[in-house]
């Protein structure tokens, strides 16, 4: 009767060690997957004089767009170096809006090249009429949104 409990006793602690086995890795398998998604497009656009490049950021959770930011790096060539600082305040007018918005960061600066702007959005943090204003939405599908971009001639990944 003796050997009979002992086979007990590691039945159940095999069974219990089994179960803890099976939980940690159903832990470490659920924790690796998240339905998190960042979509980054670029795309760069030449004109007299002036090179654009353009980058975006859209961070999405499931259908939701959490995180948004578009980063456009401006270079001007050495002829019209000179209008650099006519170039700032047309930007800095343009986008002084975006002061106000709460969840909205808007920045701008001069470089060796020419002009950096960056604007970044906590999406869950800006109010409904200002994503209106940024063209941002709440509720968006990834593969459209690609797709979209594409559309647009950016380069999407």
């Amino acid at each position: 009767m003796n050997s009979d409990m002992v086979k007990l006793k590691r039945g159940v602690f095999m069974k219990k060690k089994v179960l803890l086995v099976s939980l940690f890795s159903s832990l470490i398998l659920f924790a690796g997957c998240s339905k998190t998604k960042t979509l980054t497009c670029t795309r760069t656009e030449k004109s007299t004089g002036i090179e654009m490049k353009e980058e975006e950021k859209v961070t999405f959770d499931g259908s939701k767009v959490k995180k948004y930011e578009a980063t456009i790096d401006v270079a001007i060539s050495d002829t019209y170096k000179s209008y650099k600082s006519i170039f700032m305040s047309s930007i800095k007018n343009q986008y002084k809006a975006y002061d106000n918005m709460k969840g909205v960061t808007f920045e701008s600066k001069e470089t060796d090249d020419g002009v950096k702007i960056v604007m970044k959005a906590d999406v869950a943090k800006v109010s409904d009429s200002d994503l209106r204003k940024l063209s941002i939405e709440r509720k968006a599908d990834y593969k459209k949104t690609k797709d979209a971009r594409k559309k647009e001639g950016f380069t999407c990944k």
